[in-house]
């Protein structure tokens, strides 16, 4: 890889994709858009969440503990979010027919800024002065495999 902070440029760029996603899901609730807009909208972000966590959770997290744990530092804080992200978006997908709450959309917002803060402030750096050449490249390969 030729970038010095490749994990923290791919990672913090799929984090803006992911935070775009989720205001116009806030902006379209809002509105009083069609279901079929917001559900579209939320399914978007929902893939997308599901398949960042997993990137972290199969690829970076293992790195980080392996390394880093050694200093008492480890991921559970961020792995902690990460199930309370899936529950978040598991009771969305159970609220699309009833009509999804605007607080609670917005509350996700507030909570997902904080989480992805941590990353880009702690974690993406951390990973990156880890990592050179071979290991980012088979980060980017595990990146690319399918998420189902």
């Amino acid at each position: 890889m030729t970038s010095e902070a490749f994990i923290n440029d791919y990672l913090s760029s799929d984090h803006k994709r992911l935070d775009l996603l989720l205001d116009n899901l806030s902006k379209a609730i809002e509105q009083s858009k069609g279901e079929d807009y917001i559900r579209s909208v939320f399914k978007l972000f929902q893939r997308g969440m599901l398949r960042h966590m997993h990137w972290e959770e199969s690829v970076l997290f293992p790195i980080f503990d392996e390394q880093v744990t050694k200093n008492h530092v480890s991921t559970d804080i961020l792995k902690a979010e990460h199930k309370e992200l899936a529950t978040m978006l598991e009771e969305l997908e159970d609220s699309i027919e009833e009509g999804m709450s605007l607080e609670y959309v917005r509350g996700l917002e507030q909570f997902v800024y904080t989480h992805h803060l941590r990353e880009e402030e702690i974690l993406y750096p951390v990973i990156d002065a880890m990592t050179k050449g071979d290991v980012q490249e088979r980060m980017a390969i595990a990146f690319s495999q399918e998420f189902q």
